[in-house]
């Protein structure tokens, strides 16, 4: 995929959808069915870019840059909160006619996704079959010192964010922090993450979806009993920093069929850092899950 310095990719894959007041942008690629992937906190679609042509293959993939985020509208003040970015991105798949779908999500898109399924279920439309996921924010998990702190101290982020926002070193540490491996991390990631960082009001959207953290994944918690029947994939990185491997066979029990894909020395973000190892598994659990082109 070709991309720009921004980290953005050729205008062509791009699109733009208004809802409740706001514009989305996406990317959509691939043919088939409707696929829907979710980018962790503080990325955006560009954290899919080196497994869209795979699951492409499974599908028309569409991969949305969340509200707040990468290079959707930034609206302040908003709702960050996980109730409220699931129930935005069921609203997105009602704009664009999508009525159910495979949904697939990193990091904090992998809790959105996970609310999507539940919220859906919960009220007799389910819309989210079946569920992919990779190191998934989950209420069953332990976090590390650093996350505890910026959960329970939100000052500590007032102070640390702009700090990582206007330097770039911070970033590439940041991200380095995310691989298992840290030579992995390219000029190419570099850039096209701290360029969406710079993004007006990236800032405050972070900081909406810490403030309300625990509070968040107790309502997930709740709905675990609607996901029961949702076949999931979860990958998990052994290297992770931020949500530890340990917790992984917590949140595998709320699902009745579940494939648990263990990638050592792995990190984070494992579709970004390991695509030959993502991308077959991926493709095949997407393809199983909607034989002839029908989820």
């Amino acid at each position: 995929m070709a991309l720009t310095k921004a980290g953005r990719p050729n205008q062509e894959l791009e699109r733009w959808s208004t809802v409740g007041g706001h514009t989305f942008r996406y990317l959509v690629t691939g043919s088939g069915p409707p696929i829907i992937l979710l980018h962790g906190l503080l990325g955006f679609s560009f954290s899919w870019r080196r497994n869209l042509e795979a699951l492409g293959e499974c599908g028309t993939l569409y991969v949305v840059d969340a509200l707040g985020a990468g290079y959707s509208d930034h609206p302040c003040p908003m709702d960050c909160g996980l109730r409220a970015q699931a129930e935005r991105i069921l609203g997105l798949m009602d704009a664009l006619g999508i009525d159910s779908a495979p949904v697939a999500g990193n990091s904090h898109g992998g809790a959105v996704a996970m609310m999507m399924a539940g919220l859906s279920a919960e009220v007799g439309r389910p819309r989210v079959n079946p569920l992919l996921l990779a190191d998934p924010v989950h209420p069953w998990a332990e976090y590390q010192l650093l996350q505890r702190l910026l959960i329970d101290f939100p000052l500590a982020l007032e102070i640390f964010g702009p700090l990582l926002i206007r330097s770039k070193l911070l970033q590439i540490l940041f991200l380095r922090r995310l691989y298992g491996d840290p030579r992995r991390v390219t000029d190419e990631a570099i850039e096209g993450y701290t360029a969406a960082l710079r993004q007006a009001r990236t800032l405050e959207y972070g900081m909406g979806v810490v403030k309300d953290w625990r509070n968040d994944l107790k309502r997930l918690e709740s709905l675990a009993p609607h996901l029961a029947d949702i076949p999931a994939m979860l990958f998990w990185g052994t290297e992770d920093h931020a949500v530890k491997i340990e917790s992984a066979a917590r949140l595998a029990r709320v699902f009745k069929q579940c494939e648990f894909i263990p990638l050592p020395g792995i990190g984070h973000m494992p579709m970004e850092e390991a695509p030959q190892l993502f991308n077959p598994a991926a493709k095949r659990f997407l393809l199983n899950a909607c034989p002839g082109g029908h989820c």
